[in-house]
C-alpha cells in the first residue's frame, strides 16, 4: 500500500462515520490495512506467530505478541488514523492478526544469526540495512534479507563485521593466547559456531589468571554472534539457559567455578539439542515449550567441568601465562582486532562453502563423538589455516585428554583400571553386586566412604553406564553375558585400543545400542572457490505515510 493508499483509506474512513463504536472501526481498519499491504502472517512449531512486512525496502519478520510489533503497529495506526488510538485498538488487533497467523498461516522456521534454507547458509550481519550473507558451495555474498529466510532480531544483538573479499583467517592467530597444537582447535570451534545445524560442543577456556581468558571468549563472539552482553553468569537454572538460548545463537559464560549436576545436564543437551518444558503463567494444563541447541563458551579457573557426559561433549583449550613483556591493553588489542575483523569474518565464510562444497566427501568412524561437528569442520579444512587433517589429530587428542580427566573423575572407573593393573588377568565375569565386592577390598578406607563410591548393585550399574566408553578407550570392554536367573551378568575383558575418542555411553548391562553419529575418517580435497559481494534491493511497503520502522528490530 502506498502513501496515496493509505490517505485515500483514511479520508475513507473518516467520510464514513457512522456513528457505531468508533474503536471497533479503528481495529477492523488497522487489521485491513496490515492485510492489504501483503504482510506475511505465519507461526512456528511451537505455535508462536510472526509476521513478515515489507519495510524501507527490505523485508523483516516480527513475532505478533511482542512490544517490538505493537510499537510499529501503534505508530503506523497514528499514521493511518492520524490520531492516537488506544492500547486496547492496538492488542485487538494485535490478536486478530495472530488469529490469522496461527490458523491461516504457513508452519514455518525461524531463525537467529545463523540459518540454512535449500542447502545454503545465511547470516545476519543484523546491521542497519539489513544485509545478509548468502554462502554456498561457490563462495559468499552480500544480499538484502530474503524474504523467504525469517531471521528475527533479539534484543541486545549487534552486528557483525561487514567482509572483505578477502580471506584473512589467519589473522586471528595473533590475536589469540592458544598453543599451536591447540589452534586447530579453536579454528574448528569458530568455524562450528557458525554452522546452521548442531550438535555444537561446548568450548572449555581454563587457565591461570591473566591468560586472556576472557578476551579470547570476547573475539570468538566478535566475529560470530556479538553481543551487548559479551559474557554473562552462568544461570541457576534451565529455564534461565532456555531464555538466553532463544535469544542468541552462541552462549558465553565467564568466570565459572562450578557446574552443578543438574546444570552440566541442561548444558549436555544444549549441545546436542533439547529443550524444557514449562507451566504457562497463570495456565494450569498449559505448556511452554523452548527447544534450544547452541555453542556455548565457558571460560574459568581449573577442571570446571566435573561431569562425564558434558566433558564427552566439550573442547578444552588450556590458555598459557603470557610473558610480562608480551602484555598489552586490552584497548590496543580490541583497536588492532576491529581492523582485522572483517577479513578474519571473511576468511570464516569460505570455511564454510568449502564445507557446503565438500559436503559428503569426509565420512568419520562410529567411535568420533560429536561426529557431526568434526564431519562439518573437516569438510571445511581446505579453507582453514592449518595443515591436512590437524583438526581432527588434535580433537581425537582433546578426546583422549578428556577420556582422562573422566577416568580420574569416577571413583569406580579408576578402581577398575587399577585392578586389572595390579592383578594382571585379562578377564572379569560376575553381576555389578559382585564387581562391587570384588572392587572393595583393594581400596582406601577414604574411597569406599567417599560420596561417588558405589555400594550396591543398581549405583554400580549406574556408574557403569557413564564410563563405559573410557573404559574402552583404556583398553577394557564389557560385554552383556546370558541371564542366570534374576542376575544380570556381564564381562570385563583387556581389549586392544583402536582409538582414543571414545564413544557415546550405552547402556552395557542392558546391552543397548550405542547412539553414535558418524562414520569413517577419509580424506578428500576440493581446490577453487569464488565470491561475489552484490548488494541487491528489496521490496517497499509500509502502513503510514513515511514507510520506515525507526529502531533496531
Amino acid at each position: 500500500m502506498s502513501s496515496n493508499d493509505i490517505t485515500d483509506t483514511a479520508n475513507a474512513f473518516i467520510a464514513q462515520d457512522d456513528g457505531s463504536d468508533p474503536e471497533t472501526n479503528q481495529t477492523t481498519e488497522l487489521v485491513d490495512a496490515v492485510l492489504d499491504i501483503g504482510a506475511e502472517l505465519f507461526h512456528a512449531a511451537d505455535r508462536t506467530t510472526y509476521v513478515t512486512l515489507g519495510i524501507a525496502g527490505h523485508f523483516e519478520t516480527l513475532p505478533l505478541e511482542t512490544a517490538r510489533f505493537k510499537s510499529w503497529l501503534r505508530k503506523s495506526s497514528f499514521e493511518l488514523f492520524r490520531k492516537a488510538v488506544t492500547g486496547q485498538v492496538i492488542s485487538e488487533a494485535t490478536a486478530i492478526l495472530s488469529a490469522f497467523a496461527e490458523h491461516n498461516g504457513k508452519e514455518l522456521k525461524v531463525y537467529r544469526r545463523v540459518a540454512e534454507y535449500e542447502g545454503t547458509i545465511y547470516i545476519d550481519l543484523v546491521n542497519e540495512a539489513r544485509n545478509v550473507v548468502r554462502v554456498d558451495l561457490t563462495g559468499w555474498e552480500v544480499i538484502d534479507s530474503p524474504r523467504e529466510v525469517k531471521f528475527i532480531r533479539s534484543q541486545g544483538m549487534k552486528a557483525l563485521p561487514y567482509p572483505e573479499e578477502r580471506g584473512d583467517l589467519e589473522g586471528l592467530r595473533r590475536f589469540v593466547n592458544v598453543t599451536d597444537e591447540e589452534w586447530p582447535l579453536l579454528v574448528g570451534f569458530i568455524v562450528g559456531v557458525l554452522n546452521p545445524r548442531g550438535p555444537y560442543p561446548a568450548c572449555v577456556l581454563t587457565g591461570d589468571q591473566g591468560t586472556a581468558k576472557s578476551t579470547c571468549a570476547r573475539l570468538i563472539r566478535a566475529i560470530t554472534d556479538p553481543h551487548v552482553i559479551e559474557s554473562d553468569t552462568l544461570p541457576r537454572n534451565g529455564t534461565d539457559l532456555a531464555i538466553a538460548a532463544g535469544n542468541s545463537h552462541l552462549l558465553s559464560y565467564d568466570n565459572v567455578s562450578k557446574i552443578s549436576e543438574e546444570m552440566s545436564n541442561i548444558l549436555c543437551r544444549l549441545s546436542t539439542g533439547g529443550g524444557i518444558r514449562k507451566r504457562k503463567l497463570y495456565y494450569d494444563s498449559v505448556e511452554v515449550m523452548i527447544p534450544f541447541n547452541r555453542p556455548v563458551i565457558l571460560n574459568g579457573i581449573g577442571d570446571i567441568v566435573a561431569k562425564q557426559d558434558l566433558i564427552d561433549r566439550a573442547i578444552f583449550l588450556h590458555l598459557q601465562p603470557i610473558e610480562e613483556t608480551a602484555r598489552r591493553t586490552e584497548e590496543e588489542i580490541m583497536n588492532e582486532f576491529e581492523d582485522a575483523a572483517p577479513f578474519i569474518f571473511s576468511g570464516l565464510l569460505y570455511a564454510l562453502a568449502a564445507a557446503i562444497r565438500n559436503k559428503g566427501s569426509v565420512p568419520l568412524g562410529r567411535n568420533t563423538r560429536l561426529a557431526d561437528f568434526a564431519t562439518f569442520i573437516c569438510e571445511s579444512e581446505e579453507a582453514l589455516p592449518i595443515n591436512p587433517g590437524a583438526f581432527i589429530t588434535a580433537y581425537q587428542a582433546n578426546r583422549a585428554g578428556a577420556n582422562a580427566m573422566v577416568l580420574e573423575d569416577s571413583l569406580v572407573a579408576a578402581a577398575i583400571v587399577n585392578k586389572f593393573d595390579v592383578s594382571g588377568q585379562g578377564e572379569w565375569t560376575g553381576s555389578a553386586s559382585e564387581l562391587v565386592e570384588w572392587l572393595t577390598p583393594g581400596i582406601d578406607d577414604s574411597v569406599r566412604k567417599a560420596k561417588g563410591w558405589p555400594v550396591t548393585g543398581r549405583s554400580m550399574r549406574n556408574e557403569l553406564d557413564r564410563v563405559s566408553a573410557n573404559l574402552r578407550s583404556a583398553g577394557l570392554r564389557m560385554e552383556p553375558l546370558p541371564r542366570t536367573g534374576r542376575s544380570r551378568r556381564f564381562a570385563i575383558r583387556r581389549a586392544t585400543v583402536t582409538s582414543v575418542t571414545p564413544s557415546p555411553p550405552s547402556s552395557v548391562l542392558d546391552d543397548e545400542d550405542d547412539d553414535s553419529d558418524g562414520r569413517e575418517l577419509a580424506s578428500a580435497r576440493v581446490p577453487g572457490s569464488t565470491t561475489s559481494r552484490d548488494i541487491s534491493d528489496g521490496p517497499g511497503g509500509s502502513l503510514g505515510t513515511q514507510g520506515r520502522f525507526e529502531g533496531d528490530i
